[in-house]
């Protein structure tokens, strides 16, 4: 159900129809006064409501008593104004319910996001506010680790200092320090692939020679749109300008700009099929 539907202000609303039952008619905003925990919407409910239940009591104490034409009179200026009250309390109730389920939401997120972050990050949290906070316990810090960051693949090498840890010694140095060099060899293959793929090593591609492989590798260029060009080009459409490859593929300008630099676009005097 959409939150702010019709549907939606019927089920928050339907105490107003106590406002119109003869006798009741207090009943509901002492209900809207409880739910949001508004003492001046309490009272006024059990106000609007004192005069109603005083006239059933003194039909059923003194039925012929003269004072009854009178509560009756009072009871009935009461209910209209009760009625009138009803539509502006409505209203403030209605963003009382959406502020409180946006509320509710905000914190399902928090929570959501604290879960998260402490599956990934067991010495990181968030409190109710959304700042982070990291726990300091002995149980995470025995270790001593010293955290550095590396700026080529964005994620933690994590050095432990053995003079400081209470570990027993190892049985096997030599395995271990085999272990290690295999380890630190991953670690500089990691990097050069990171290097190699970087924007600075795409070659330049001439749209209108190369191959769909090519022309995939271009940034914010896929294989469908490769495919594209070469099926133009198997059609004698060959790709004039930066504008030309913007209009036929349908692209946006952010995405010609990330592909201008390593795009060659020469003139073709013979039709090349690629099959």
């Amino acid at each position: 159900m959409e939150e702010y539907s019709i549907t939606w202000k019927i089920m928050n609303l339907f105490w107003v129809v106590f406002s119109f039952i003869f006798l009741l008619n207090g009943v509901g905003i002492i209900y809207a006064g409880h739910k949001a925990n508004n003492r001046n919407w309490l009272i006024e409910g059990i106000i609007y409501q004192l005069f109603p239940t005083s006239l059933i009591l003194l039909i059923m104490i003194d039925p012929n008593s003269s004072f009854g034409v009178t509560l009756s009179g009072i009871y009935l200026l009461t209910w209209v104004v009760c009625i009138v009250r009803t539509f502006f309390i409505a209203n403030n109730y209605l963003k009382y319910m959406k502020n409180k389920n946006i509320d509710m939401y905000n914190s399902g997120q928090i929570n959501q996001n604290n879960h998260q972050t402490s599956y990934n990050n067991p010495n990181q949290s968030y409190d109710m506010t959304g700042n982070v906070q990291y726990n300091n316990s002995p149980n995470y810090n025995n270790q001593n680790p010293d955290i550095k960051s590396n700026p080529l693949t964005d994620e933690y090498e994590i050095i432990m200092k053995s003079n400081n840890c209470n570990n027993p010694p190892m049985e096997n140095p030599s395995k271990n320090a085999a272990f290690s060099r295999d380890n630190q060899i991953n670690f500089d293959n990691d990097n050069q692939n990171t290097l190699n793929n970087t924007p600075d090593n795409i070659p330049i591609v001439n749209i209108n020679t190369a191959t769909v492989d090519e022309i995939a590798l271009l940034p914010a260029m896929d294989i469908q749109k490769a495919e594209k060009i070469v099926e133009l080009r198997n059609n004698g459409e060959m790709i004039n300008s930066l504008d030309d490859l913007k209009r036929k593929l349908d692209l946006n300008d952010y995405q010609v700009n990330q592909m201008k630099d390593y795009i060659l676009i020469t003139s073709m005097t013979q039709r090349r099929i690629d099959l």
